[in-house]
């Protein structure tokens, strides 16, 4: 019988053993459940950990697996280590209570013992110098060719997505060509982004996507504070690849599922009902970048904004060609352009995929009817920061002469935040460069997201 002394000394000499090891492609490996499966005979079941483990369960620390194979080629006979509780599994040796979840380990690498109970072919001797030989312990065969594991965060070099109450990697994130978010467009849809990581007024643009649903009389499985839940977990698992002070869109959408007529060519085994989707991408600062600076030039469009008795105006939607026909239009006039929509009265409404306010010194910030417009998340903000910056905000009806002759006219919108308008239709907007009103508002929205908005779209306008 060995020594405790002895033992012990040999146990915490393998911690100063090389760490390389325990890493596999440069990323540490863990397992997700550490307690042993047995059989009736006390024996670990090897068919079962296979089929639960032997694909996705990754281990933790091989530095555990050189403990363990010296343990396994120490302890050899229970009746020499009175008092120590008994635990077998596939033919090694007793071990300690402590040692019960490593064992664990090496049923799920599908690792076997040899006569000796020793782990491995060829383990180096106790006190030889040598250390043992690692070529038994080869994790890739247990994880095989899918490595991914959607249930452990930053187990995969690819971002998730979240599809019908799944987590998917990316690329799997599709949308059939028979569903009805395809074949008609039918899709509700919300695009909320993050700050530091964190997701930005995310409980507003879920009632708005709410009542989106409600409009289009769609009702999926999972309610907002399931969707809320798996946001915040889908941008913490991606945002973790990720430089900290950089940040992400999320964008989230709804729609009726499989197409009437198309049904035949439905799979047996595709989900029924409503077929909700989210997934995130790196925001493209070097879009709108040069904006916060120089400004943003419009030119009014012929395509009109659709009216209200087409659809209305608080639905969010992806049904958005007469955005696209408009800012076609709009780049053939001046390259650099969007385009500035005006209802079927020739009131102004909002640009391309953004709202446009203005900003006149007797009278405050003036936004369209509220009726009128998509209730903008980013409109709900400027005119909270308005209100601590004591500037005047309210509604009413713009023509384009209201916005060629205002002080300062500002586009808002999820991502970029706010930036100013220099340009209508080749005419300058005031001297063509930011106006105060619009400095003090992204200040002022820097300082409730704690980041410099400017400052970090500079950075990472280029990755």
């Amino acid at each position: 019988m060995m020594p405790t002394r002895s033992l012990t000394r040999i146990v915490s000499s393998m911690r100063t053993w090389p760490t390389a090891a325990r890493k596999k492609n440069g990323k540490s490996v863990f397992c997700d459940d550490q307690k042993p499966l047995y059989q009736k005979d006390g024996h670990c079941c090897p068919s079962h950990h296979s089929e639960r483990f032997g694909r996705e369960t990754q281990v933790r620390g091989l530095r555990t697996a050189w403990r363990h194979r010296m343990m396994s080629s120490i302890i050899r006979d229970r009746d020499s280590h009175p008092g120590w509780a008994e635990t077998t599994c596939r033919g090694h040796r007793v071990f300690p209570c402590r040692m019960r979840a490593r064992c664990a380990h090496f049923c799920r690498l599908g690792l076997r013992p040899d006569r000796s109970g020793r782990v491995g072919s060829r383990p180096g001797r106790v006190g030889s110098g040598r250390r043992p030989n690692l070529r038994w312990l080869r994790p890739e065969a247990a994880l095989g060719s899918s490595m991914m594991n959607i249930e452990s965060p930053g187990s995969s070099t690819e971002d998730v997505a979240y599809l019908n109450g799944q987590f998917v990697p990316a690329h799997q994130a599709m949308v059939p060509v028979y569903d009805t978010g395809f074949v008609l467009g039918v899709t509700v849809a919300e695009q909320v982004r993050t700050f530091r990581g964190q997701l930005f007024r995310l409980e507003t643009h879920l009632q708005r996507l709410s009542h989106s649903l409600q409009v289009v009389q769609v009702t999926p499985a999972w309610d907002m504070a399931e969707l809320a839940q798996a946001a915040r977990e889908l941008v913490s698992r991606n945002h973790a690849r990720m430089h900290p002070d950089d940040d992400l869109g999320l964008s989230i959408f709804v729609t009726p599922g499989p197409y009437a007529t198309m049904t035949q060519a439905v799979p047996s085994d595709a989900p029924p009902g409503p077929m909700v989707c989210m997934h995130t991408y790196p925001l493209s600062f070097g879009l709108w970048v040069d904006a916060y600076r120089r400004g943003q030039s419009l030119v009014v469009s012929p395509i009109r904004q659709v009216p209200t008795e087409c659809w209305p105006a608080e639905l969010k939607c992806r049904s958005r060609m007469h955005y696209y026909l408009a800012d076609l239009h709009a780049r053939r006039v001046q390259p650099s352009a969007r385009a500035l929509l005006l209802d079927l009265d020739n009131h102004v409404l909002e640009a391309s995929t953004a709202n446009l306010i203005i900003f006149r010194r007797d009278e405050g910030i003036v936004s369209p009817p509220q009726e009128k417009i998509l209730p903008g998340v980013s409109v709900g903000v400027i005119e909270e920061l308005a209100s601590e910056l004591g500037i005047g905000f309210h509604h009413r009806d713009l023509t384009i002469t209201d916005v060629q002759q205002a002080d300062e006219v500002m586009l808002c919108s999820t991502s970029p935040c706010v930036w100013p308008v220099t340009e209508l239709d080749g005419r300058p907007i005031g001297d063509r460069k930011r106006g105060e009103c619009c400095g003090r508002l992204l200040d002022a929205w820097s300082q409730r997201v704690g980041l410099d908005i400017t400052e970090q779209a500079t950075r990472f306008a280029r990755r």
